[in-house]
């Protein structure tokens, strides 16, 4: 009797999927994407997140060892616009960058509201009123 046994080669994994932008506040952006596709045959270990300011600017790298697919890049300045990439890692590689299709200003989330009570209200019992 004779086995055979085939083997499936490795490869850089493909892009991770539908990175977007799931939080913010004024001063960081929480981004979330999905696993690639084709994991090349292998684990993916991490991933590369990078951002940068604006169109035009200079990529930075958040982190490069992500493990979860959502990471928060902290210490954003408030009111500017961000973009972001990220990318999957296996033990052959690295995937192409995937970038999100627009930007997002670190600035405080609509819905949330604040308003001063009349001051007729401040000496009272709110829950009754």
């Amino acid at each position: 009797m004779t086995f055979v046994h085939f083997y499936t080669p490795s490869d850089k994994p493909d892009a991770p999927q539908n990175i977007k932008v799931r939080s913010y506040d004024e001063t960081w952006i929480k981004v979330g994407w999905f696993p690639p596709e084709n994991t090349g045959n292998c684990e993916i270990s991490n991933y590369i997140l990078q951002y940068k300011e604006g169109k035009r600017g200079d990529w930075q790298t958040a982190s490069t060892d992500i493990t979860e697919c959502e990471y928060t890049v902290p210490n954003l300045t408030t009111g500017k616009e961000y973009w972001f990439q990220v990318a999957a890692v296996n033990e052959v590689g690295q995937s192409p960058f995937v970038a999100t299709l627009d930007g997002q200003e670190a600035k405080e989330p609509c819905g949330r509201m604040s308003f001063k009570l009349p001051y007729h209200f401040c000496n009272q019992d709110i829950r009754y009123l």
